[in-house]
């Protein structure tokens, strides 16, 4: 056995639930080993089987430099299982405080590794500098691309050093909560974080732009604006909600989100993509989920179901997400009842969600349906932080 991961990339054109201000995804903290072949025993006598050999990243060369157009890092390892018809690749992610990956790969893409006699194996990868973030921690991951549904398997990893660096020299960065806009919603509220912004000025100010993005990949019209003065800078970084109406919005659609020093330079600023969705949602607006807290208090908002009536109550649940099968799963850890707004069900309440019911390295959604029969699509996940 082995243990899986979901990509990102398998997660976007996924039929899901979102929920807002969800934390990036751990992993389960156990690693598991592919099976191993066996020594054939002979005719005339019998060999004793070599002991099996668990997959492992023996050596690293290199350091991750923020600063460099290039990184180049080189992994040597072995154990791995040579039956494996698909094969070996090497990446880096971000890890969490338990070591788990975060995000996607940030390397470039490679080639298949080539395996010697005993599962030997030697990888280089190159990481651009400005996919590097200095308060983060990396790792290489030894992975195959067997699984369902977008799931990796992860065979061997090992911690990559990054090289210190002046901050105020980085080209600056953001996140945003949630990646997905909904058409229904009268107005998506998006979280922007930016960090690494420092102005030049007293009177700079980082300019922020929503646009749609045209099939060409070329910027369409600007649909939300946003404006952070240098006053609100702490050591450069920034939190700031941006509004934006879902009328403005359409379905299946990608936006550009571009968080930029005014008047600066492409280097003084950074992009992101968001995603236009017109079915049923219910979503995390307010709050994060945490193991450490006794109730968890969230908002909760949704919408876009079909011909509703006055007073259809709609019923909230939360549960654990089967990545295998790419659906909810078990019974409900939380429930609540709510009435909906005519005529596409809108509505937004409080949730209380139970510390004590959530399992570090899992992944939960909350759904809604009306009288059990339609039911909102998931097109995020919530993680648990520790």
């Amino acid at each position: 056995m082995m243990r899986y991961f979901r990509t990102r990339g398998a997660l976007a054109g996924a039929s899901a639930l979102a929920l807002v201000g969800a934390t990036a995804v751990p992993l389960s903290s156990a690693f598991a080993e592919p099976q191993q072949a066996g020594s054939t025993p002979s005719s005339q006598q019998s060999t004793p089987s070599e002991p099996e050999q668990k997959p492992s990243i023996q050596k690293t060369e290199g350091t991750l430099d923020p600063l460099a157009e290039k990184n180049t890092i080189k992994v040597q390892g072995t154990g791995l299982d040579k039956t494996l018809t698909d094969g070996y690749y090497a990446e880096m992610w971000e890890i969490d405080a338990q070591g788990q990956p975060v995000g996607e790969n940030i390397a470039e893409a490679s080639d298949q590794l080539t395996l010697g006699q005993r599962g030997q194996f030697d990888a280089t990868l190159t990481v651009r500098g400005s996919r590097v973030d200095p308060q983060k921690h990396y790792a290489v991951f030894i992975v195959d691309h067997t699984g369902r549904g977008g799931h990796m398997g992860v065979h061997a990893t090992a911690p990559v050093n990054i090289k210190p660096t002046d901050p105020t020299k980085l080209r600056p960065r953001f996140e945003t909560s949630p990646e997905t806009l909904y058409t229904h919603r009268q107005d998506n509220e998006v979280t922007i974080r930016g960090k690494y912004y420092y102005p030049p000025n007293s009177d700079a100010s980082v300019a922020i732009s929503l646009r749609e993005k045209h099939e060409d990949g070329g910027p369409g019209d600007e649909i939300a604006t946003g404006t952070v003065a240098a006053s609100e800078l702490k050591d450069g970084t920034f939190t700031y909600k941006l509004h934006v109406p879902g009328e403005k919005i359409k379905d299946k659609t990608y936006y550009t989100l571009a968080v930029a020093m005014d008047g600066g330079t492409k280097e003084q600023g950074a992009i992101k993509e968001l995603y236009g969705h017109g079915g049923s949602f219910a979503v995390i607006t307010d709050g994060m989920v945490s193991r450490s807290s006794q109730h968890n208090q969230v908002k909760v908002a949704g919408g876009g179901f079909k011909n509703v009536q006055q007073g259809t109550a709609m019923h909230l649940r939360l549960r654990e997400y089967n990545i295998d099968a790419q659906k909810p799963a078990g019974d409900a850890l939380a429930e609540k009842q709510v009435t909906v707004n005519p005529p596409n069900g809108s509505f937004e309440t409080d949730f209380t969600v139970p510390a004590d019911k959530l399992q570090a390295g899992k992944k939960y959604v909350i759904e809604a349906s009306i009288d059990g029969q339609e039911q909102s699509e998931v097109t995020e996940y919530i993680t648990v932080t520790p």
